[in-house]
């Protein structure tokens, strides 16, 4: 992994002598060694060739530190497309169109003939986009996690996993997320757990059935109603398919629309806050579907870019429930009569 810009190269190991040399203050990076550190990050790999199947994915620490995502086991030329995800659906300002928006654009598909309805996610860029994200390496690590996690909560054998229940901190965060490793659950059969919490389960997420790249001479077979539009974002954003590219995609469940239960969303924020992931921007209702977040490009995992302490913490299933819809919160209030955490809204209280 890259080097963090601001490391000064050395670790501390107490207080300095009298006779030691004034530590020096590192000058802020400039713009290019940022794109340059950017760059790197973007760079670092995240697809596996191996094809997703029955078998569970490993839960060595070497994964935890670089995941990736299994390959889909079916080709684009098998996928059949069904239909639009959204047909009518509400235009939401700023967030493309019903099917797409900033990151790809979603189809509902099948992977094979008479199968279960899927939802295949085309993003939109084709190589690391300094200085925002790349929304194909982060949700592919991500669903590889998620995986990985589940994989070491149905597999008791090699031991506890215990993590720390209210981690604070990067250090807090990426311990959590490795406590699923099979090296650090074999270890603490025998050494101290003290101020550790025991996990057996995770709540409902998305599930991913892997990833699969193709030209966009491949997507001419796409009947031409479910072809993506050429969508503006705004004055400078535009995003579409282009001649010549090669583009990945990712196949996830399809999840029914249904209601955001406060209880479901605010179990699956936990739950993420606890395992060492962090929201770097705030999550939207619509990225949500029955208690489920569906975009998994909302979250980042501890050590990756766009992991941030200052935005890593529990969160409030209320800022997600009325994140868009200004009626929301009147919605939740009129349902459960709290504020979302499960406590009265204080008489007078507008936010």
């Amino acid at each position: 992994m890259p080097q963090d810009l601001y490391d000064g190269g050395g670790e501390s190991n107490g207080l300095p002598s009298e006779d030691a040399p004034r530590p020096r203050r590192l000058a802020p990076p400039t713009w290019e060694q940022s794109i340059e550190y950017w760059r790197k990050w973007m760079s670092e790999p995240f697809l596996d060739d191996e094809v997703m199947d029955s078998t569970p994915p490993s839960c060595e620490k070497k994964d935890f530190r670089l995941p990736q995502l299994r390959r889909c086991p079916v080709d684009i030329g098998d996928i059949k497309f069904v239909g639009r995800v959204n047909p009518g659906g509400y235009h939401y300002p700023n967030f493309g169109e019903p099917d797409g928006g900033l990151d790809g654009y979603n189809w509902k598909v099948r992977l094979e003939k008479g199968g279960p309805t899927r939802i295949m996610k085309l993003f939109w860029d084709t190589e690391p986009p300094p200085p925002s994200y790349f929304a194909a390496q982060r949700e592919c690590q991500n669903a590889a996690l998620l995986q990985m996690i589940a994989a070491a909560l149905s597999d008791p054998q090699h031991g506890p996993i215990l993590i720390d229940p209210n981690p604070d901190s990067e250090t807090a965060a990426k311990s959590n997320l490795r406590a699923f490793s099979n090296e650090v659950r074999q270890k603490r059969r025998v050494s101290t757990t003290e101020n550790l919490v025991s996990i057996t389960t995770m709540p409902r997420m998305r599930k991913c059935y892997g990833w699969l790249k193709f030209s966009s001479n491949e997507l001419d077979r796409i009947p031409r109603g479910l072809f993506p539009p050429v969508m503006k974002l705004d004055l400078k954003t535009k995003r579409c398919i282009y001649e010549g590219m090669e583009y990945t995609a990712v196949v996830y469940e399809y999840i029914e629309e249904g209601e955001n239960k406060i209880d479901d969303v605010k179990s699956v924020l936990d739950f993420l806050w606890q395992v060492g992931f962090a929201f770097p921007q705030p999550s939207k209702e619509n990225n949500w579907k029955s208690g489920v977040l569906i975009d998994h490009s909302d979250i980042v995992a501890p050590g990756w870019l766009g992991w941030r302490v200052r935005e890593y913490g529990p969160r409030r299933a209320k800022g997600v429930l009325w994140s868009v819809c200004p009626d929301a919160r009147n919605r939740v209030l009129e349902k459960t009569g709290d504020d979302g955490d499960g406590k009265k809204d204080a008489e007078g209280d507008k936010t």
